[in-house]
């Protein structure tokens, strides 16, 4: 997105503060997901590794725990969606320039 943004940076110079308050907003969400969706990942392989719960051992524990992480990516997949719709909307913006 940035490679894009960047040959646009005066067309960015005409949108109005409130939407380029609401793309770096949304860049700032996504590089957040993307930090905590690394997280939940490092912290599995962690909770593996120590068989937190007995998942290493347990197939049916570590279904659990798989099935919950899973729907907590989902989720921050949802966000990460409605994110980069509003980045798109602001391109459309940069495209009327």
């Amino acid at each position: 997105m940035i490679l894009f943004l960047y040959p646009k940076k005066d067309a960015l110079d005409k949108l109005e503060i409130s939407n380029l308050e609401k793309l770096k907003n949304s860049f700032e969400k996504l590089l957040s997901i993307k930090s905590i969706v690394s997280d939940m990942l490092n912290q599995l392989l962690l909770d593996y590794r120590d068989d937190k719960n007995f998942i290493k051992t347990d197939t049916t524990k570590l279904e659990s725990h798989t099935t919950t992480l899973q729907n907590q990516i989902l989720e921050k997949n949802k966000e990460e969606t409605e994110l980069v719709e509003d980045i798109l909307s602001i391109k459309d913006l940069l495209d009327t320039y």
